[in-house]
């Protein structure tokens, strides 16, 4: 029948399916998806992204450069979130987290730019995972 299983063990991020018109991903906790190691934010003119988180903890920032305003939305396992077409985006995770992303084809290739993270969203993004991440893990009594 030609099914396969696919899985992406290392770091980072990982094309699983490519189509002539999309592609599927994954993306596993890196370094540089640290909320104190982002300084960039995405935009794809031609493609909207999906994510959808497997395990972990991740944190969807999106942008709006007219209104100067971000809004920060925590990834629950087992829901998709779709970031429309010149939305500008980036992704927090913490270790051990792993996302599926779904794009049209060669989205991170073609049609995609980039800018920096305004300083005062970077320092929201950083202040809501040291708040929110850190209590989560102290309710659960898995973390320092």
């Amino acid at each position: 029948m030609g099914l396969k299983e696919l899985y992406h063990s290392g770091m980072g991020y990982e094309p699983l399916v490519m189509t002539r018109d999309w592609q599927v991903a994954q993306l596993n906790y890196a370094p540089e998806q640290e909320p104190d190691a982002l300084t960039m934010l995405d935009q794809h003119d031609f493609t909207d992204e999906t994510f959808t988180p497997l395990e972990g903890r991740a944190l969807l920032i999106t942008y709006d450069t007219e209104e100067k305003n971000a809004e920060l939305t925590p990834l629950k396992p087992g829901i998709t979130y779709n970031v429309p077409v010149r939305v500008w985006h980036n992704i927090a995770m913490e270790k051990g987290s792993k996302v599926i992303i779904t794009e049209g084809r060669d989205a991170h290739v073609k049609g995609c730019v980039q800018i920096s993270m305004p300083e005062e969203v970077r320092e929201e993004v950083i202040s809501y995972t040291k708040a929110h991440w850190r209590s989560l893990a102290e309710a659960i009594g898995n973390r320092d």
